[in-house]
């Protein structure tokens, strides 16, 4: 299925958020779709927001986000009037226009530290703080790092977007490979999944919750739970590469997360306030990919980069076309075993979000509303 663009009143039955990276002359760029799944119908493309045709990114200041290449998390944010997203080694945070006329705007980047320039995934904290999955492959430095959103010695223009150099103002470390968050309103705690090791080598897939102190507005440096995830040994698809995780979504009105890994995609049920053992998620028993070898190999769930569902069951996902790519290049929306639709937007399309609030997954707000 192929993109169309421009809008049919009344025929879109929800929005869609992509993160694409850069390909040659093509920058890297957010842009947000509307889908009819009711008939399936093609998507049709809202906006679209890059730092290399953002006019408002005026000087040097802005040449190390103008030259970023990647997109690797794309989130709703502040109620959707923002999107939180990673674009290369920054921090984005960009309104969303409210009204035909308007473009989607850069309201402030942050500039992650070095260590954190494999980030994988960003998610709102309370009190305008901001967490960042480094995707780090040391044990000892690797894990969480905290930013503020409306701090640092940001620079630009009045009224216009601010750029920050960080600072991190927290590191929860000795977990590597992190590369999903979930932020927990109803226990107040920051889900969070990555390995034991770097994956290019013996590792076990975790999933950790880490408590936040709002009177220091913080999070606690050790996890209140922990749970393994994924089949702790070598894929099949990659026998260099153990299993590991990859992305994390609540599920509306459930206490329940699925988590994706490197060959399967797994729910665990958190409602008696303890973690259960993962088991391979029932949404997606009967699940093939449009990626042939997959589904002959037995792993049609293998490698979604990101997933997401809506409170119709309806699941978001992306995932490369071709086995042994590792990056997805397929945004797929399934319904049930004869409603699995993808969309090939002919380059990396590394995450896919639907732009909506999550019940019981709601994300805190972002004070001031600027």
């Amino acid at each position: 299925m192929q993109p169309t663009t421009g809008t049919v009143p009344g025929e879109a039955d929800a929005l869609l958020l992509t993160g694409i990276y850069r390909a040659g002359s093509q920058p890297p760029e957010i842009s947000l779709y509307s889908v009819c799944l009711s008939p399936m119908l093609p998507l049709k493309r809202q906006w679209v927001w890059s730092p290399v045709n953002d006019k408002n990114l005026n000087g040097s200041m802005w040449d190390g986000l103008r030259d970023s290449s990647s997109v690797t998390e794309v989130k709703w944010a502040d109620g959707g009037r923002k999107v939180v997203a990673l674009v290369g080694d920054y921090i984005v945070l960009i309104a969303v226009p409210q009204h035909h006329a308007e473009d989607p705007r850069l309201v402030s980047a942050i500039k992650l530290e070095e260590s954190a320039s494999n980030a994988h995934s960003v998610e709102v904290l309370p009190h305008n703080r901001v967490a960042v999955a480094d995707g780090g492959r040391n044990a000892g430095t690797s894990g969480v790092q905290i930013y503020a959103l409306d701090g640092g010695a940001g620079s630009g223009r009045a009224g216009g977007p601010r750029i920050a150099n960080g600072p991190c103002l927290q590191k929860l470390t000795g977990f590597p490979s992190t590369h999903g968050l979930l932020w927990d309103q109803t226990q107040q705690v920051l889900w969070a999944v990555g390995d034991t090791a770097w994956p290019r080598g013996r590792s076990q897939g975790l999933l950790r919750a880490y408590g936040y102190d709002a009177s220091q507005q913080m999070l606690a440096s050790e996890p209140v739970a922990e749970q393994k995830v994924g089949s702790g040994k070598r894929t099949l698809e990659d026998p260099e590469w153990w299993d590991g995780p990859h992305d994390i979504a609540g599920v509306p009105g459930k206490r329940q997360l699925l988590i994706t890994t490197e060959e399967n995609v797994f729910l665990c049920d958190i409602s008696t306030g303890q973690v259960s053992e993962p088991v391979q998620a029932p949404q997606l028993d009967a699940f093939t990919s449009h990626s042939e070898h997959r589904t002959e190999a037995d792993r049609p769930r293998s490698r979604f980069k990101s997933i997401g569902m809506r409170a119709s069951g309806a699941i978001i996902y992306t995932q490369p076309s071709a086995w042994r790519d590792d990056y997805p290049d397929m945004i797929g929306i399934y319904l049930d075993p004869d409603k699995n639709t993808v969309t090939n937007l002919g380059r990396t399309t590394y995450k896919a979000r639907w732009f909506e609030a999550v019940a019981g997954w709601e994300t805190p707000p972002i004070e001031p509303s600027f």
